[in-house]
Order: structure tokens, then C-alpha cells, then sequence
């Protein structure tokens, strides 16, 4: 016997879809699920550039929550504090000898003591060695004092006896002109003999300098960028949106192959670059819709700017291959950019150049709490206290300490199908033809309640009719003659 759907086998049916409408992940452009990688509880995640708004979560990061399966907001801390590296530079400075000074062949003036100015203002950190640059034709050992000082006036000494040595001997050169300091800061240095002798001649001299800079996030890199369209002169390429592009890597199709080429981005002196990603977008469906390719777009709707220029190459060589190194970018955000040669783009190879851009994003730090799922939020207004700072979020933990090695990622929403980790690289959908884009997860979940309704009203129906039938039924045998 057949047995007959229930209403609460039908109510079980609309709660479960009611509950895979209500997932973090059918949120999509609201939000993103978050993976968990080891026991926490504190966990390091680093936003990709692949999520559908990273670059607004950034630019106000009061929008941004970590909340836990029970929709409470969890506290985190952005990950401001960026490790300093020690960057050594090399950097010519002026050099004047003093007035009367002694020299090789020179006679002394009266109480003028001999040596030499440098004038170090210029240099930026702290000063670390001292390189002297001699005229080929000095010989001999000279012993210098170095004295450095703020003003001119009040010196101290910082190295008493530093030996410089020019020799040679039977086509033997023996040089040693480097004078090594302890770590200082001063605006002057002064080089004197340290006993009686003759002052070297000097034609240059540079410090090494040692300055702390901070280290930035890593980059993240993009899968490579298709071209959208190409003219016998150039190619457009989409970017994701509001990416702030700072490196640019030429990638060509075929080895030997060098060409100079410039960098142009788009830019819209009316609307912003997200609107003008949105307008791209709306040309290229109504192309969809009409069945032809994407008409190009009047220049007083789209304008561009340069970004850089140079020479890429591909190049294999019997010793080694070469690849042309990426291109700097100022970081601007721009809807496309545009590669344009000065020769025809197919001489560039039989398939145009394909791009991959690089960009830094920002990392947090939370404190997981509660169930799971976990979930990323950046749309809706904060419901919750704002950012904490790492001290207040981890009271234990040193100033210089390194953040907690506990993982999270980021799983995009279900339409994207495309799971992102905090590595180097990230998928970008490729437009080589136009078409829609994905739907949103709201479309999906006004659907599901919808439907929830209908089948709600019917339940309500069956039950309605079902004890009229019995009625109807036990009537039945007394009404027979």
C-alpha cells in the first residue's frame, strides 16, 4: 500500500530548505563561511582579493564582523602592526676638504688642522660603514680619525684610528678603503690624520645606511586575465573590482618574442570605477542580447591614462631563458586596463598576451567562540563593538610576537564555486565571450519562501477537506432506504 505524504513530512521539506537558504554561503555578496585550520582559539586571516568586496571591507573596516553559528559578533583585531625589515642603502655624499688643509704635496697652513667635510643630511637612517674613493695613483697607508658632529662646531670622535691602504706591488693591488661605524646618526662627519702624516686625496666617498622599513602584506596574485577584446593596436583586459593594482606581469604566448608596449587603465571622470566596471558590464549584455560582438565604448564615456611603459620579452637563450620582470604600479583601481604595442598586436603571437596583476590585501586576527559555521560579514552595519587593537584582543602576547599560526580561509558563496585560501594565487572569471553575471544568493531565498508559502496554503487546503470526506463517509449507510 502506497503510503501518502504527510504535512509534517512536507513542513520537515520547507524547514530544510528554509535552513539551506538561511547558510552563510547563500548569502554571497553579504558574506563569506570561514574554514577553520587547527585548535585556536585565536586564528589569522588574511582577506583574498577574490572575495566580491574585499576592497570595501578595507576601505571601512567598522562594515567588517566575524560572527559565529549563533550570529554573534566575535572580537578581532586588524593586523596593523607590520614587522619592520632592515633595508641597506648606498648613497653618494658631497665631500669638501677644509680650508688649508694638507694634502699629498701640500704644505699646511697655520693652525689649520688638515682633513675632510662630509655632508651626511641627506642619509636617511643610521650610518653604518664609510666607502672612501681614492685616485688611482695613491700609494700608501694613512690613519684617519672620524669624528662626526650636528652643528659644525661640537665634534666627537666615533672611530680613533681607521687604516686606509692603497699598495701594489709586482702587478699586486692591495686596497682598503672602507672604515666601518658603529651604528650613529649625525648630520657631519669629519676625517682627520690620526697621527703626523699626509692626508690621503679623496675624489668620493659613500655611506651605507641601515633604516628600518615596514613590510607591507604579501602580494597576492591573480589566475592569468584573459583579453575581452583586442584591436589591431591593443587589447582590454577586466579587473576585479576595486582592485588596487600595484604590480602587472606580461604574460606571452610564444618564446623570442620582445615588444615595447605601454599600460593604460580606464577612468571614468563621472562615476567612480566601480560604476564604470557595472556600465562595462551592462554594454557587454546588451551585446549578449543582440548577438554581436561588444561595441566600443565612445571615448567621452571612457577615458585613459597612462601607468607605465617598457619592454617585455620572452626570450630563450642557449645560457638561460629570460622573462621580463613585472611592472610597478602606483596601486589605482581601475575597471580595465589596456595593453597597447606599437607594433600589431599579432606580432606578438598567435594568441594575444594574457595579464596577471598582483595586489596587497589587509589580515585580522579573531577570537573563535561559540558553534560553528563561522562566517565572514561585510555588508550589513555593525552590530557589535568596533575593532580591537592586538594588545586589548591578546593580553598575553609580547610586542614583537609573531601572530597566531592557526589559519583561516575564506570559502566563497555557493555560486561561485571556488574555494579562496590566503596563498599567491585566486581564480578571476575569465569574460573571453560576455555573458551574465552569477546570481546572488537572494533571488534563490526569496524563491525558497515563496515556495514555502504555496506549500504551506496547500497543507492548509488537505487539512480543511479531510474531515468534510470522513463525514461524508459515516453519513453514508443510514441514508440507504
Amino acid at each position: 500500500m502506497r503510503r501518502r505524504p504527510t504535512p509534517r513530512r512536507y513542513a520537515g521539506l520547507f524547514a530544510c530548505l528554509v535552513t539551506w537558504a538561511l547558510t552563510p554561503a547563500a548569502f554571497g555578496a553579504g558574506g563569506a563561511e570561514l574554514v577553520l585550520h587547527g585548535t585556536g582559539p585565536y586564528f589569522t586571516l588574511q582577506l583574498p582579493i577574490a572575495l566580491p568586496a574585499p576592497a570595501a571591507a578595507a576601505a571601512s573596516p567598522n562594515n567588517l564582523r566575524v560572527l559565529n553559528g549563533r550570529g554573534e559578533v566575535l572580537p578581532f583585531a586588524w593586523d596593523d602592526e607590520a614587522a619592520p625589515v632592515a633595508v641597506e642603502q648606498l648613497q653618494t655624499v658631497p665631500l669638501f676638504k677644509l680650508p688649508g688643509a694638507r694634502a699629498a704635496n701640500d704644505r699646511p697652513r697655520a693652525g689649520a688642522e688638515p682633513g675632510w667635510i662630509l655632508d651626511t643630511r641627506e642619509v636617511s637612517g643610521t650610518l653604518q660603514r664609510l666607502e672612501l674613493e681614492l685616485p688611482e695613483s695613491t700609494r700608501g697607508m694613512f690613519t684617519l680619525q672620524v669624528s662626526a658632529s650636528d652643528d659644525l662646531q661640537q665634534w666627537r670622535v666615533v672611530r680613533a684610528a681607521a687604516p686606509v691602504v692603497a699598495l701594489q706591488h709586482a702587478g699586486q693591488t692591495l686596497r682598503q678603503t672602507t672604515i666601518e661605524l658603529a651604528p650613529l646618526s649625525a648630520r657631519y662627519l669629519k676625517l682627520s690624520l690620526a697621527q703626523p702624516g699626509t692626508l690621503p686625496e679623496l675624489i668620493g666617498a659613500r655611506v651605507a645606511s641601515l633604516r628600518e622599513q615596514a613590510r607591507g602584506p604579501e602580494l597576492q596574485w591573480t589566475d592569468p586575465i584573459m583579453p575581452s577584446r583586442c584591436d589591431a593596436r591593443h587589447c582590454d583586459y577586466p579587473l576585479p573590482p576595486r582592485l588596487p593594482v600595484e604590480q602587472l606581469q606580461v604574460m606571452l604566448h610564444e618564446a623570442n618574442t620582445l615588444a615595447l608596449i605601454e599600460v593604460l587603465g580606464s577612468v571614468d571622470p563621472e562615476q567612480p570605477v566601480a560604476a564604470a566596471a557595472r556600465h562595462g558590464l551592462r554594454e557587454q549584455l546588451r551585446a549578449v542580447r543582440r548577438k554581436t560582438e561588444p561595441a566600443a565604448e565612445p571615448a567621452s564615456e571612457r577615458h585613459w591614462v597612462g601607468l607605465a611603459a617598457a619592454t617585455v620579452y620572452w626570450l630563450r637563450l642557449p645560457e638561460a631563458e629570460l622573462k621580463s620582470p613585472p611592472l610597478p604600479l602606483a596601486g589605482s583601481q581601475h575597471a580595465q586596463l589596456r595593453l597597447s604595442s606599437a607594433v600589431p598586436i599579432s606580432q606578438l603571437g598567435r594568441q594575444p598576451p594574457m595579464l596577471r596583476a598582483a595586489a596587497r590585501t589587509r589580515s585580522l586576527v579573531f577570537l573563535a567562540r561559540g558553534p560553528g559555521p563561522y562566517q565572514l560579514s561585510w555588508d550589513a552595519p555593525p552590530a557589535g563593538p568596533p575593532a580591537l587593537t592586538l594588545t586589548q584582543l591578546m593580553p598575553g602576547r609580547a610586542a614583537a610576537a609573531p601572530l597566531p599560526t592557526d589559519r583561516a580561509t575564506v570559502m566563497l558563496a555557493r555560486s561561485a564555486a571556488v574555494a579562496v585560501s590566503p596563498g599567491p594565487t585566486l581564480t578571476v572569471p575569465q569574460p573571453s565571450h560576455p555573458r551574465a553575471a552569477a546570481p546572488s544568493g537572494a533571488p534563490g531565498l526569496w524563491a525558497v519562501l515563496f515556495g514555502g508559502l504555496a506549500l504551506m496554503a496547500w497543507m492548509a487546503r488537505s487539512l480543511l477537506k479531510r474531515p468534510v470526506r470522513q463525514d461524508a463517509r459515516a453519513r453514508a449507510p443510514s441514508d440507504r432506504p
